[in-house]
């Protein structure tokens, strides 16, 4: 019930920010249905372990490494104690109960109650993937993009000490996380922090990358856009 009324809430908030479409609203919505869809995201990851009493990544009996599903690279403040675990495809198809991908054989393994504990809808065009997820037989099947076209970052804790490595470098809510699962997007320069647009097709903002204050020492004025699950 709550993933549902989250998923509705973030659907008019986009919705307001189409129908009334100056350039704060339309931002605003954005913002507001990254903020909605990575709650989701976090939600699904902690009903999951609640489920199972384990996390949902491959190798479900490592105790050594946490997992970062996302475009990559890794965060240069991540550790060697992180893994890079590839896209969040394969991530959001054991959430979704997707057993006719490519992941399949994952799915039935690590999810064999066949519980959907996310859902997200389709992205509108593939070859511009935006606030959706591209459809099974298609290149990047599985991966869950944002409202800005980057694919949704995620860090789950597969080593289980209760704590993860913030992923920016001034550490918005502490350079540890106490928490099991924290999602990240890019927002609107698709890179981590602010500075200059990571491809054509984003546009670039203040600040410096991989911060998400306005500078290094400002701990008061987020301005690099992207937005954060845990704050």
């Amino acid at each position: 019930m709550i993933i549902k009324w989250l998923t509705i809430l973030g659907t008019l908030a986009v919705l307001w920010g189409f129908l009334f479409p100056g350039g704060g609203v339309h931002a605003g919505a954005r913002r507001a249905e990254a903020k909605n869809d990575e709650t989701q995201i976090v939600t699904a990851v902690k009903a999951f372990y609640v489920e199972y009493g384990r996390y949902p990544i491959i190798n479900g009996s490592q105790t050594t490494k946490d997992a970062y599903y996302g475009p990559g690279p890794m965060p240069p403040s991540f550790p060697s104690t992180v893994a890079n675990m590839g896209s969040n495809a394969l991530l959001i198809d054991i959430l979704r109960n997707n057993r006719s991908g490519a992941n399949a054989s994952t799915v039935k393994s690590l999810n064999p109650r066949e519980i959907v504990f996310f859902d997200a809808p389709t992205v509108r065009d593939i070859t511009h993937p935006v606030m959706g997820v591209i459809p099974n037989g298609s290149p990047n099947a599985g991966v869950y993009f944002d409202p800005w076209g980057s694919p949704y970052n995620v860090l789950i804790n597969a080593s289980y000490s209760g704590m993860l490595p913030n992923p920016y470098a001034d550490a918005p809510g502490g350079a540890v996380l106490k928490t099991g699962v924290i999602a990240w997007s890019f927002g609107k320069n698709g890179a981590l922090g602010g500075g200059p647009a990571a491809a054509h097709g984003f546009t670039s903002e203040s600040g410096t990358a991989g911060y998400y204050y306005l500078k290094p020492g400002d701990a008061t004025t987020p301005s690099s856009g992207d937005v954060i699950s845990w704050q």
